[in-house]
């Protein structure tokens, strides 16, 4: 995951993944349409949606946790350890990367 870039593809419900040289590699579905899409410390994708949730997905797609923006107490108990991440980037409404 170092050095790829993450697309929150909203129309397709899906987070895709693409090499430095913008080959496409891999994509994994989404339970809501992803706004936008951001990597932990621990590589563990996080992925705004327009419902207004969270979702955390491992490397490899599978879901951990899934929550709205308004968590209970041990929702922001993961949210303060996970507060260390990198912002990957977001899609613009025409679908472009910005």
């Amino acid at each position: 995951m170092m050095g790829e870039i993450l697309v929150a593809d909203s129309k397709n419900k899906r987070i895709q993944t693409f090499t430095r040289r913008k080959l496409f590699k891999d994509s994994f579905p989404t339970n809501d349409e992803p706004y936008s899409v951001a990597v932990d410390v621990h590589y563990n994708v996080i992925v705004a949606t327009k419902k207004k949730t969270i979702e955390i997905y491992r490397r490899g797609g599978k879901l951990i946790n899934r929550f709205s923006t308004m968590p209970n107490r041990d929702q922001v108990r993961l949210i303060s350890n996970m507060i260390q991440f990198y912002f990957v980037g977001q899609t613009t409404s025409s679908g472009k990367f910005g």
